[in-house]
């Protein structure tokens, strides 16, 4: 399939800035906008602050910014972990956003003769439909591959025995508070299914203290550390590869990621 996933994001965010906002692309005046959210994400990211993206200024900066650094690093792990897939696949997205696990994982996985993807996705940030619905139809443009899905803040419309997808979520829900309540929303789908999240080990809670994700005894997760694709090499490479609309760092950092696991039976 072989999307380049920076070019991706900017032909998306400019298909839902055109459709859901009338604007017919990014003027100087929105890109100093989206540099200043960027900015600011940042900022609430270091200080552990719960992040909100209601509003959509913030919401096209990371889709532009990380949205896209992410599903790269989905598509290496997708890669390394050796995933196939026969004609149809189904998944579970928790925590989507813009996506950058579904279409990362497309885009790692080795399958020989693509089908069409049911996902189920869970999310509690409503706003980020509009974006996820314009990046999968044009995903399907771009390679035929239908994607047929449901989206629902309600953990039991997981699709039974799905692989469950989730890309910094452990690390939000932490800086939120909510981690604990993972275990008893997975308890609550259709089970058996297998997680994998990627997410960096620790995160900044409300008190500002460092809280270790492994630590969490309601997860029970195996962690893959010290082993993993060279992110930044990968991430540089896709970077250079595309055409840069606006919000671009050519010095970013590349988060520390563990790989999490567990079999929910």
């Amino acid at each position: 399939m072989r999307v380049n996933l920076f070019d991706f994001y900017q032909e998306v965010t400019l298909r839902y800035l055109r459709q859901n906002h009338g604007l017919s692309g990014i003027s100087k005046q929105l890109e100093q906008r989206l540099c200043n959210e960027l900015a600011r994400l940042r900022q609430d990211y270091r200080k552990g602050i719960p992040i909100d993206y209601s509003d959509k200024h913030r919401r096209v900066a990371y889709a532009l910014h990380y949205a896209p650094k992410h599903a790269v690093i989905w598509r290496e792990y997708a890669h390394l972990f050796g995933h196939t897939a026969n004609q149809n696949l189904d998944l579970n997205l928790l925590g989507p956003g813009p996506g950058s696990e579904l279409f990362g994982w497309l885009e790692g996985i080795d399958w020989a003769n693509p089908g069409a993807v049911a996902i189920a996705c869970i999310e509690k940030e409503k706003s980020w439909l509009e974006f996820l619905q314009c990046a999968t139809a044009m995903y399907q443009e771009t390679t035929g591959i239908a994607i047929k899905g449901t989206f629902s803040t309600d953990s039991s419309k997981m699709i039974k025995g799905a692989h469950l997808l989730g890309s910094f979520v452990l690390t939000d829900m932490g800086r939120s508070g909510e981690l604990h309540t993972l275990g008893r929303l997975v308890a609550s789908a259709n089970r058996p299914l297998t997680a994998t999240f990627l997410d960096a080990p620790a995160y900044t809670n409300k008190q500002g203290a460092t809280c270790l994700v492994s630590t969490e005894p309601a997860l029970g997760f195996t962690s893959l550390k010290g082993y993993g694709p060279d992110l930044r090499a990968a991430i540089l490479r896709e970077m250079d590869a595309c055409k840069p609309l606006c919000c671009r760092y050519d010095q970013f950092d590349v988060p520390n990621i563990n790989a999490f696991f567990r079999n929910y039976k």
